[in-house]
């Protein structure tokens, strides 16, 4: 289940990834690119003048404080630019915007929303999905799982929840009543 492009494709939503909009900033010659270098040594960029994520995150995995040092340089930037594009896709005639990120919750961007819903999966289950996306270990994709935030802390804070472990049925219940929910709240705001 990709609950993103459900509702960008059936709903019409338009969808920003937190994510690759962090890989856009550390593109060779961009200021986050040079911060990063200039932060974690020059071994942490290819040839190419490309951030290797694999060798930064095996730093920052690895150790709290280069972590929290990466974050902290890091999520300013990104939701900086998601703000940026937001509201360009306001101007287009977008009324939701979906923000995808990892670190919604830990990074605290959820203030910026006006909802949060959330998709969660069992520890297993991440460390096998990030295994296959990034070619990385067990330990490695394990490291990268335990620095996240916790399903109960997502659900603590989550107006909708999700599993790819619930039926098609229950998720597309779930999804039709929290889709008319957020119309109607915006309805209101008209």
């Amino acid at each position: 289940m990709n609950l993103f492009n459900l509702v960008h494709r059936e709903k019409g939503a338009a969808i920003l990834n937190c994510d690759t909009i962090a890989h856009e900033l550390y593109k060779p010659g961009l200021p986050l690119n040079r911060t990063i270098s200039e932060n974690f040594g020059k071994e942490v960029i290819t040839e190419a003048g490309e951030v290797d994520r694999k060798k930064l995150g095996s730093i920052v995995f690895s150790d709290k404080e280069q972590l929290d040092k990466l974050n902290s340089l890091v999520w300013p930037e990104v939701i900086a630019e998601t703000q940026r594009r937001i509201k360009a896709l306001g101007e287009q005639g977008y009324r939701i915007v979906v923000m995808e990120a990892a670190v919604m919750v830990r990074a605290k961007w959820y203030k910026y929303c006006h909802q949060l819903w959330t998709v969660i999966i069992p520890r297993d289950e991440a460390i096998k999905r990030i295994q296959k996306r990034d070619n990385l270990s067990a330990e490695d994709a394990a490291k990268r799982v335990d620095s996240q935030v916790s399903n109960e802390d997502h659900v603590a804070v989550a107006n909708v929840v999700f599993s790819p472990n619930w039926s098609t049925d229950h998720t597309d219940t779930q999804l039709e009543a929290a889709w008319k929910e957020l119309q109607e709240y915006l309805a209101k705001r008209k």
